[in-house]
């Protein structure tokens, strides 16, 4: 049948299905993040306490080295594991990542109890430190424990075995906390806030972390008011979060460091970190203290100073005259405009005076009766500079603006003119009469 042909619940059906693995892929590729917390990672150092021990392990006879084993974490620590897988050799130098809970593994529950109460840190002697590995390869990789040939190591360990079948799981810690701080890089001026957010595991909802903070920064709250802190211990809320602000002091970086102490317990177990070079697989067995770190750089400029308080104005000294300084620049006031009034100067002690105006009438009486020859006597002299150069031929057209006087004496002039007119009119009338 042609794809065309097929009916559409069938074509329907195989989109679903293919949905559906999709959708599975997309689960199977994202159950490690899910199932495992932050890696811790550790190199495989060698032997601790422990001996020999002869058993039979699927019918076959062995004799192999049965007690506490050393392990290193990158960070520094050293602590105690066990084996958990018979069958694979460890060496020195080996290199491991934490791969879970061994609750996950098939009578992981009863492991988990043997680690909770016989940590390999409190077997004091070979037999004891032979025996709890024993007891935990019976749960681990089937041995029979009727089968140890030494006869102290046998007895004990199914007596660990007895005490551990039937027992409730114990719920503790076995990964490290996720640790984060926002933001991780910022920049700021000096006096300016930068407010940090800190998220842990849910688990650690409740627990206390000290953040410090190094360079020219300190601890405030929203507003830039502070103390001058440096560290302070702070108290995750029920998200596992906390927010805290940061003022810039300086220009500078300035680190930022979150530290949240946890309590990592037996039971967590470590695995090969190269699939191709296999290497027996290992459980933490005992528990300890360890802290998970974050940390944030700000980096601070200088910012532009502030204006002066008006106190700070007040009591500032003034600046003393300088010495030996040239004089200052002057300019000289430019020409009043035709609509400025020249300022009148009164001297102490006498008293200003209108002087009269008169009035449109008087002025005209005056200038009728006024001659030539009064009119060029009351003109005003021109500068001896003026009346020494010499006179153009032609004004030039400056495009300025002409003096008040020009019209005044036109008028005048007009006005004397009209007067001799009429005066010369009645002494011929005279004549003739």
């Amino acid at each position: 049948m042609s794809k065309e042909n097929r009916p559409i619940t069938e074509r329907r059906a195989h989109r679903t299905r293919g949905a559906l693995l999709c959708a599975l892929a997309l689960v199977c590729l994202s159950m490690p993040t899910l199932a495992f917390g932050k890696s811790l990672n550790g190199t495989f150092l060698g032997k601790g306490i422990g001996r020999d021990v002869s058993f039979n392990h699927h019918g076959k006879p062995l004799s192999d080295w049965a007690g506490t084993l050393k392990f290193k974490l990158d960070s520094g620590e050293q602590l105690l594991v066990f084996c958990i897988q018979i069958d694979v050799r460890v060496s020195s130098g080996d290199r491991y990542r934490s791969d879970g809970a061994v609750l996950a593994l098939p009578n992981g529950c009863k492991i988990r109890y043997l680690l909770d109460h016989y940590p390999a840190s409190t077997a004091k002697d070979a037999d004891e430190a032979a025996a709890r590995q024993m007891a935990i390869w019976v749960f681990s990789d089937g041995v029979d424990p009727t089968t140890i040939k030494d006869t102290k190591v046998r007895n004990r360990t199914i007596a660990l075995v007895t005490e551990a079948t039937g027992k409730p799981c114990p719920k503790r810690r076995t990964e490290a906390p996720d640790l984060t701080i926002e933001p991780t890089t910022a920049s700021a001026a000096a006096g300016q806030v930068v407010a940090y957010t800190v998220h842990a595991s849910p688990a650690d909802a409740g627990h206390s972390v000290t953040i410090s903070v190094g360079g020219p920064a300190v601890f405030s709250d929203a507003t830039g008011a502070n103390a001058g802190q440096q560290q302070q211990h702070v108290t995750l809320d029920g998200q596992s979060g906390t927010t805290f602000w940061v003022l810039i002091t300086g220009a500078g970086q300035a680190d930022i460091g979150v530290a949240l102490p946890y309590r990592l317990e037996a039971g967590t177990v470590y695995s090969q970190i190269d699939d191709s070079s296999p290497t027996q697989r290992l459980v933490m067995a005992e528990s300890l203290a360890l802290v998970e770190r974050a940390s944030a750089q700000l980096s601070g400029a200088a910012g532009a100073p502030s204006p002066p308080s008006p106190t700070e104005q007040a009591t500032a000294p003034a600046a003393p005259p300088p010495t030996n300084s040239p004089p200052r620049a002057t300019h000289r006031p430019s020409k009043p405009t035709a609509t400025e009034q020249p300022a009148e100067t009164m001297v102490a002690g006498e008293q200003a005076t209108a002087a009269p105006i008169p009035t449109p009438h008087e002025n005209l009486t005056a200038i009728l009766a006024a001659t030539p020859e009064m009119i060029a006597a009351a003109a005003p002299a021109p500068p001896a500079e003026a009346a020494a150069a010499p006179q153009p031929q032609s004004l030039p057209n400056t495009g300025g603006q002409a003096s008040s006087a020009w019209p005044a004496l036109a008028i005048a002039g007009l006005l004397l003119s009209i007067g001799w007119s009429v005066r010369r009119r009645g002494d011929m009338s005279k004549v003739r009469k």
